[in-house]
């Protein structure tokens, strides 16, 4: 009982043992009994206090209905606390806060990850097999692609590409129909060195 009164839960310290602590009533100290976990607390509630204190300035995490969120949110700011507590031990940086370490680490975790679309749409390029006899070549000219138009009669759409096969000189896109037209070379070759 301190003005109110207070609970305690501990891990370390027996509920049913007792101890006494100093207590100032006016001028002189008095002798107050009290549950033994209040002196430990007293001692050590200052680490406690600032880690609540320095959390509250950078805290991450949002709301969420479900309580492991929240507990997952928790873990990762000590986990990033005692983190910036041990780089300050060993650089010492005068001038660098949680909050810079923190900057530091979001960008050395994300490592240039950025979800937008790049500008432009570059055209990626097919991977083309040792054997294949037929070569890419890249035109100035949107063309309809020859793969894509046969299709057409399937559901299939018609796709601008500005690639074609430089060998037969067909308009193909990049690489789903590129890669069709050579297969499909590759098992009229086959079939011709069967007859053969």
């Amino acid at each position: 009982m301190d003005k109110k009164p207070v609970n305690l839960l501990s891990t370390c310290a027996d509920a049913q043992q007792g101890t006494s602590i100093e207590r100032r009533t006016g001028s002189e100290l008095v002798e107050v009994r009290c549950p033994a976990v209040l002196p430990l607390y007293l001692r050590y509630m200052r680490g406690v206090d600032v880690f609540a204190q320095r959390q509250s300035y950078n805290k991450i995490g949002r709301r969420s209905r479900k309580w492991f969120y929240s507990l997952v949110w928790f873990l990762l700011d000590v986990a990033i606390h005692n983190a910036f507590i041990l780089y300050q031990q060993k650089h010492s940086k005068r001038g660098y806060d949680e909050k810079d370490f923190r900057k530091a680490l979001m960008q050395q975790l994300v490592l240039g990850f950025s979800a937008r679309r790049a500008t432009g749409h570059p055209v990626p390029l097919a991977k083309r097999r040792r054997d294949a006899p037929h070569s890419l070549q890249h035109s100035n000219a949107r063309l309809t692609c020859r793969g894509c138009r046969r299709r057409v009669g399937e559901g299939g759409n018609n796709k601008k590409t500005q690639w074609c096969c430089a060998d037969c000189n067909l308009p193909l896109c990049v690489p789903d129909c590129y890669n069709q037209h050579i297969r499909t070379l590759a098992e009229a070759d086959e079939e011709q060195e069967e007859e053969e």
